[in-house]
């Protein structure tokens, strides 16, 4: 599952700055990380991470500040992407192993 991440830009600038495609790839892994985490119905340091409020260098919220998304938007978002990803995996799974019906 790719979630794209695309922070907003000073308009002074015009390419990303190093620290912030070394941010991203942070926020990229840590999504990941929880989506993973949720799939295997775990809940740990990666789920906390996603639904934690504080605000520190490296957590969701810090983050999210850094690239101009409401924390709100950015977990709806991606639980939306996952549970998108979920139906179509458990859709595969269906078509492949049809269940049968007994009388």
């Amino acid at each position: 599952m790719t979630i794209a991440i695309e922070p907003v830009l000073d308009k002074q600038h015009v390419e990303i700055q190093p620290y912030m495609r070394l941010w991203a790839a942070v926020f990229h892994r840590g999504i990941s990380d929880f989506c993973t985490a949720r799939a295997a119905g775990e809940n740990d340091g990666r789920v906390f991470w996603f639904y934690d409020d504080r605000a520190h260098p490296g957590s969701f919220v810090w983050l999210c500040d850094l690239f101009r998304i409401a924390p709100d938007v950015a977990r709806s978002a991606v639980l939306k992407k996952w549970r998108t990803y979920v139906d179509k995996v458990e859709l595969k799974e269906q078509k492949k192993w049809p269940t049968t019906q007994t009388a």
